[in-house]
């Protein structure tokens, strides 16, 4: 066995005489890994069966779905009608493939289990097929046959975005995604590999428990048929599909970073190049480019771009540190007795040790230049191990001396250093970044739309409060008064620090009990909260009335209207809501009832602000 190592074109080196024990050494390491886990049981359980918030999965099940609805959907008019569309050329027998070809090509086990003329020869082959590269498309793929099954991706895509029935809905929207992805894989790019992934993650994944229609019939449901008497909670989902998701986002961050070992990588030129060829960047920037290099900048990014993603498990790391500390504050972490404690890290010690061996092994190939020409890969290993056994134990120590004496310097380590935080906003400026200057497909939106799984229940409420906030005037809430070119320059960082509450519209409405279920229905939506309620003798029964921030009050269709700029899963209504017809739409879609004439008389004569 070779493998390509160092810098691209770079001589062949043979690792076969170490693949044996590498391989060995690695079982070692899962067995000692397996060996801590029987040892700590309440740990594997507090890793994969606990359970969580539902509404980080839930939002990224709307950003992700969007994302790849999105795809799909413009791949049928990216520059004509249906007849000339990329959709065409790539999944039907009228472009790039005849279906004969595309099975032969890419049918796996297919193209020799079953015949045009004769079908399959045994029972078990269909199944034989399933286990493969199997598409139906590769039977049949006309265009009258293929897009119907495209409309069938698109309105399931849809369905699981708007969370209805969204187990079944995440299901078929897989199947028939897989289902086009393996007819003709020639288009594929790295985001295509990740849409496939995460989708499958989704299937597993209860992310229907929030901001779908599923969770919203449910609780409507309870609050009016069955008579709850509290708002109903969102339910918890199992953790194990989103810890899936965040390791995968580590593998492929890590892998991506390790393989960026060219020469343009290490000499801080690859960005440079990259923004320079027409078949990447999006505007012709040679000239910005070229004294961006110049100055440093793009070396600077290169280097900061690698090294992220092959450090993006520190902030797994970094998950499981601000977990521990905070359920150890709260008394609530696993506890276990000294001598399984005392076993655990036995085990994880013999795990360290044979990857620490494996290191030495890896250095004395992939580093032959720096190694002296007289050492053999016995001695190489010893030192390297003899370097990093003892790391552990000197970074446990260091984060506890840190915890005792310097309690600042733990909480930045905690908090920005190894916090979530700073790991996402780098990833999310980074691919911002991408977006805007490369042509690389949806690669940065989806993988961003991944970050939705590593936030936590606090931070969407205090996202959600941010929301509902208002930028707070200079000498308000703490903001500073400054001089003209501090407020210039700081004027970006002072908006999103320095916030003011934001007045709140309130519902009124009547005080029996059937108003009250009626108005509490307006809760399941109010993900901001951001609405008051206040019982009001003169509202008639179940009728809907708010009092908006100006002192105005407003009823029936009119309220609706002016509620699609409080619910955020009615804002793509607010630019029309003031159209006839919308308050209406409105209303019903927040289940409440038509008002009494009179009601409709006095919102006629106080009609909704514009």
């Amino acid at each position: 066995m070779t493998a390509l190592l160092g810098a691209v074109g770079g001589p062949e080196v043979d690792v076969s005489p170490a693949a044996a024990l590498v391989t060995v050494l690695a079982l070692v390491a899962m067995a000692a890994v397996g060996g801590f886990f029987l040892t700590r049981p309440e740990l594997w359980r507090r890793l994969w069966f606990d359970r969580v918030d539902p509404r980080p999965a839930a939002l990224m099940r709307i950003f992700f779905g969007t994302i790849v609805l999105v795809n799909f959907a413009g791949l049928l008019w990216p520059s004509g009608p249906l007849e000339h569309s990329v959709a065409r050329h790539l999944f039907t027998d009228e472009g790039l493939w005849l279906t004969e070809l595309a099975r032969q090509n890419y049918g796996g086990e297919l193209r020799t289990l079953w015949d045009p003329e004769h079908g399959f020869q045994r029972w078990t082959d269909p199944l034989r097929v399933l286990w493969g590269n199997f598409t139906v498309l590769h039977f049949r793929s006309d265009p009258g046959f293929a897009f119907p099954l495209y409309a069938a991706m698109l309105g399931s895509l849809v369905l699981m975005i708007a969370g209805w029935r969204t187990r079944a809905a995440t299901v078929v929207a897989w199947v028939l995604v897989e289902t086009f992805y393996r007819y003709n894989p020639i288009f594929y790019t790295g985001s295509d590999n990740v849409v496939r992934v995460f989708l499958f993650l989704g299937m597993l994944t209860q992310w229907g428990e929030a901001y779908s229609l599923d969770s919203l019939r449910r609780r409507r449901r309870a609050i009016l048929e069955e008579g709850a008497s509290a708002l109903p909670a969102l339910r918890k989902i199992p953790a194990w599909p989103l810890r899936l998701m965040m390791l995968q986002l580590c593998c492929i961050y890590t892998a991506t970073g390790l393989l960026k070992s060219g020469s343009t990588w290490q000499d801080g030129t690859a960005l440079y190049f990259a923004l320079n060829l027409d078949h990447f960047y999006r505007l012709p920037q040679t000239h910005v480019v070229t004294w961006a290099h110049h100055f440093g900048v793009l070396p600077a990014l290169t280097a900061l771009v690698r090294w992220f993603e092959i450090a993006f498990p520190l902030a797994a790391v970094g998950v499981v540190l601000n977990a521990w500390e905070r359920e150890r504050a709260a008394g609530c972490w696993p506890q276990a007795p000294t001598w399984r404690r005392t076993l655990g890290v036995a085990w994880l010690s013999l795990a360290w040790a044979a990857l620490a061996i494996v290191l030495g092994i890896a250095a004395f190939f992939t580093l032959p230049h720096r190694v002296p020409s007289d050492w053999s890969q016995t001695q190489v290993v010893l030192l390297v191990a003899a370097m990093t056994l003892p790391l552990p134990a000197a970074v446990a120590m260091a984060y506890l001396g840190l915890r005792r004496f310097l309690p600042r310097v733990h909480r930045f380590t905690r908090h920005w250093l190894l916090g979530k935080r700073s790991w996402l906003f780098f990833g999310l400026g980074m691919h911002i970044g991408i977006g805007m200057s490369l042509n690389v497909g949806t690669f940065a939106e989806v993988m961003v739309a991944t970050y939705c799984v590593w936030l936590r229940g606090e931070d969407l409420d205090a996202f959600w409060r941010w929301v509902g906030s208002r930028r707070a005037r200079p000498g308000e809430n703490g903001r500073p008064q400054r001089s003209r070119w501090e407020k210039l320059l700081l004027l970006p960082v002072d908006a999103l620090r320095y916030r003011r509450p934001a007045p709140k519209p309130v519902v009124l409405h009547h005080p029996d009990d059937a108003s009250v279920r009626r108005a509490a229905l307006l809760r399941l939506l109010d993900v901001a909260g951001r609405l008051v309620f206040e019982p009001d003798d003169a509202s008639a029964p179940e009728s809907l009335r708010v009092r908006l921030a100006d002192g105005r009050v407003v009823a029936g269709n009119a309220a609706a209207a002016a509620l699609t700029a409080i619910f955020p899963a009615l804002w793509p209504l607010r630019p029309v809501s003031w159209l006839p017809g919308v308050g209406a739409l409105v209303r019903g879609l927040l289940s409440q009832r038509p008002e009494p004439a009179s009601e409709r008389d006095r919102e006629a004569e106080d009609p909704p602000p514009a």
